[in-house]
């Protein structure tokens, strides 16, 4: 039980890193834009 809770954990841990990357890349992007 306690051990799928952790993989469950590094999962969304992965899932939110990998969104915050498109955050910054569509920040990027923007500022590109504009410029």
């Amino acid at each position: 039980m306690l051990r799928s809770a952790v993989l469950d954990h590094t999962k969304m841990e992965r899932i939110v890193r990998h969104l915050g990357v498109q955050l910054e890349d569509a920040l990027a992007i923007a500022e590109a834009l504009e410029l």
